[in-house]
This record gives C-alpha cells, structure tokens and sequence, in this order.
C-alpha cells in the first residue's frame, strides 16, 4: 500500500473513492460508510486550509498547498460515493439528490489547469445509474455530458448506446 498522508487531498480523494467502490461492489456497507466519512471530513479539512491560508489556482501533489479544483474533485468523488451508498439501500431519491449535486458541481468546474482529475465522471456514472432504472432519456443527457468533457470515452459511447437501444 502506498502511503498517502503527504499527498494533496485530490489524490487521496481518488484511493478512497476506488476503496468505496470496492467496498460498494462488495455490499459492504459499513466500510463504503467509513470511506465517506473519511472522505468528508479531509475534503472539510482541505476547505478550511484553503479559506484560512488562501488557495493556489493549479493543482499540486503535496497536501501542503490544496487549492479550489483539488477539493472540489475530492467533493465530486465523496458525492458520487454518497449516490452509491444511497442506492445499495435502495433509496432512489436520495440517489438521485446526490447524483445532481456531484454533476452540478463538476460541471461547474474550470478546466482551465488540464484535464479532470477524478476517477469517473460524475456525469458517466449518473447515466449508468439512470440506465439500471429504466430512464434512458435522461442518461443519453448524462452520457452526452459526461462525453462533452471526454470526448470518445469508451464507457460513454457505450451507456449512450445503450440509452439509444432502450429508446427504440
């Protein structure tokens, strides 16, 4: 395992969201918790770093300087968590809530500084969810967003396809 205490809180963001997929993919719930909370609390931490000793505008891999695009990839990631915990209690709504939070903020952030940095476009994610539930209307929407940031991502092309093939 790799130590990552040092690391910015973006690149810390991306093992704990790989760690609560794993855990979501297993059903094990109280570890996907654990992540979350985790998660929110260093994206808070990071927040607080920022607002008390200002931010840098590009990103960096020290946690010593986080900046706005950092923290709010790591929010992004701890939202898309959220949706996921949400759906293996198979609470829609609230999945639905935090897939339009992750999505809302993602999609207002620059990408001025290179490309995103989070570990699967909330966007993308959203449209595979909304697939499984039958609304391939609105995942074209989601594919067709998550593919305006990325163009050609194969998983995108795929869940839009798959949206079309529902459709018709």
């Amino acid at each position: 395992s790799v130590k990552a205490d040092d690391l910015n809180v973006s690149i810390r963001a991306m093992q704990y969201f790989i760690t609560g997929m794993k855990a979501y993919h297993r059903n094990d719930l109280p570890v996907l918790a654990a992540v979350i909370d985790t998660l929110s609390f260093e994206v808070a931490a990071a927040t607080k770093n920022i607002s008390e000793k200002g931010g840098h505008s590009c990103g960096t891999v020290t946690a010593a300087a986080p900046n706005l695009l950092d923290v709010q990839y790591a929010a992004v990631m701890q939202m898309e968590l959220s949706a996921m915990q949400a759906w293996a209690k198979k609470d829609t709504s609230l999945t639905d809530f935090w897939f339009k939070k992750a999505t809302a903020l993602e999609n207002s952030i620059s990408y001025s500084y290179g490309p995103p940095t989070a570990v699967k476009p909330s966007n993308e994610m959203y449209g595979e969810w909304l697939l499984l539930i039958m609304k391939p209307k609105e995942a074209k929407l989601q594919f067709e967003l998550a593919l305006k940031a990325s163009p050609n991502r194969t998983l995108s092309v795929n869940g839009m396809a798959a949206a079309d093939a529902m459709m018709n």
